[in-house]
């Protein structure tokens, strides 16, 4: 309808008056509410929170060691779109260590961090006092991908000078040291264009989480 409605206000726009002009306008604009509508009510069932709860649960229940010493082989991870999660367990228990951790990981805003490191969010490390305590596996990063072995693969083996953000892992031995990672991911069998809803996934999911790495 909507394509029809231009071609016929492109061709024919010199013969139409002002208030037929306007029809179609109108036309056209009830047709994008109602879609609008439509997609707002697919959107509060796709992340409705009990939902996202089940997910997270399901994504952290599938979290596997992560060995920096293996091949990427050994992976085995697909290549379709999907969300993937990795945890950390720090070799301490205090707080203050943590924000020493962070210092040397790189936060948020700071200048002359590392360059293209995802950064470490101190407000979001707050959510997990607890569970540091209790020397347990703390949310460390979440993300997206057309692509998600492709992505992870990259977050291993990110060279430290590229531009492009990633978590570089095996190049920042000195400061990942006596960290114990765990990895997890989400293959969803959509085309492309369903993509923005596993956008829609991981803000959600984010809140959940609250990783202590990572964009938003």
């Amino acid at each position: 309808m909507l394509l029809a409605e231009k071609a016929v206000l492109k061709k024919d726009s010199a013969h139409l008056s002002l208030p037929v002009i306007q029809v179609l306008y109108f036309i056209s604009m009830e047709y994008i509410n109602q879609k609008l509508s439509e997609l707002g009510s697919l959107r509060k069932e796709l992340v409705d929170g009990s939902s996202i709860w089940k997910l997270a649960k399901q994504i952290k229940m599938k979290a596997k060691l992560l060995d920096l010493q293996a091949k990427n082989e050994t992976l085995s991870i697909g290549t379709a779109p999907g969300l993937y999660y990795f945890e950390a367990k720090f070799d301490f228990q205090e707080f203050n260590k943590l924000k020493e951790f962070g210092n040397k990981w790189g936060v948020i805003k700071k200048t002359k961090e590392p360059k293209g490191v995802s950064r470490y969010y101190p407000e979001r490390a707050k959510h997990h006092k607890k569970r540091l305590k209790r020397n347990g596996f703390i949310p460390f990063y979440l993300g997206k991908r057309e692509d998600i072995s492709d992505r992870i693969i990259g977050h291993l083996d990110g060279v430290k000078e590229s531009g492009t953000y990633s978590l570089k892992l095996r190049s920042r031995p000195e400061v990942i040291k006596g960290i114990v990672f765990k990895y997890s991911y989400i293959n969803f069998d959509i085309e492309n264009d369903s993509y923005f809803g596993i956008e829609l996934l991981e803000r959600e999911l984010r809140e959940v989480f609250n990783p202590i790495i990572g964009k938003q």
